[in-house]
């Protein structure tokens, strides 16, 4: 997962406000004084990272639990990314259309609907369904800690907490599955709705953009994305799919940079 992609998807600077004339020292200065913890940003963004790795050293036990076998059972990863990867420029678009706010209590929505439908469901659909939703909020939590960031030392805090988080979520996610359930593993995501009382105090409020959202693009960007997670299960439709959107959507953006 790159940190840096979605800070750019996010559409926003990470550096300073600079400039000449009057009156811009203490502008800055407020700035700064408003600029949220990195470790409050950090616990925003990072759980997203050990659940989408933590299901990996179970599937087995979540199979059975769910009555279906190991394979069926990892179609949980790949909706797990299929979600955050469709989720971040969406929640990236309402961020800069609505504000960092509005993205937050979204993506916060998200997390919290998602992790209870698949700590409820007993079935593997509404399982799939909740995990999905649980991707796509975190990638607008995601979005929203890294358009506060602010510098490059604090986004190199979150990339690090990105990288350990990610790399420890198979053995975390076996851990919480040995002591309590895989249910209690797929649901580690949710930790992040901790920072977000803390984050929402620091969001300045800010106007919506203006312009229409572009429902076209997204739509051939979700089947671009939906074509290239399938190429493994159906190598044929996926691959035509993926061809024809990605043609399409070059198209589309040289209408609509």
């Amino acid at each position: 997962m790159s940190a840096t992609s979605i800070t750019h998807a996010a559409g926003t600077g990470t550096g300073p406000a600079t400039g000449p004339g009057p009156g811009v020292g203490v502008g800055a200065s407020r700035q700064r004084a408003r600029r949220v913890p990195v470790l409050w940003l950090t616990l925003l963004a990072t759980p997203v990272a050990a659940g989408a790795n933590a299901p990996v050293l179970i599937l087995d036990d979540m199979g059975r639990s769910l009555g279906v076998r190991t394979a069926t059972a990892a179609w949980l990863v790949t909706a797990f990314a299929w979600a955050l990867s469709v989720g971040t420029p969406l929640l990236a678009t309402l961020l800069r259309r609505r504000g960092a706010r509005t993205a937050l209590r979204v993506g916060a929505a998200l997390v919290l609907g998602g992790t209870v439908a698949l700590v409820a469901s007993p079935w593997l659909p509404l399982t799939l369904v909740g995990r999905a939703a649980q991707a796509a909020g975190g990638a607008g939590l995601i979005a929203v800690a890294m358009s506060l960031v602010g510098d490059a030392r604090r986004m190199g805090v979150i990339s690090a907490g990105f990288g350990m988080l990610g790399a420890s979520g198979p053995l975390l996610g076996e851990r919480l599955s040995d002591a309590v359930s895989w249910r209690a593993a797929l649901a580690v995501s949710v930790v992040a709705l901790l920072a977000v009382p803390a984050v929402e105090r620091h969001i300045p409020t800010a106007p919506p953009a203006e312009g229409r959202f572009d429902t076209r693009g997204s739509l051939l960007l979700a089947t671009l994305v939906t074509g290239v997670i399938l190429l493994p299960s159906c190598p044929l439709p996926a691959a035509g799919a993926a061809v024809a959107a990605t043609v399409l959507l070059a198209l589309h953006i040289r209408r609509r940079p």
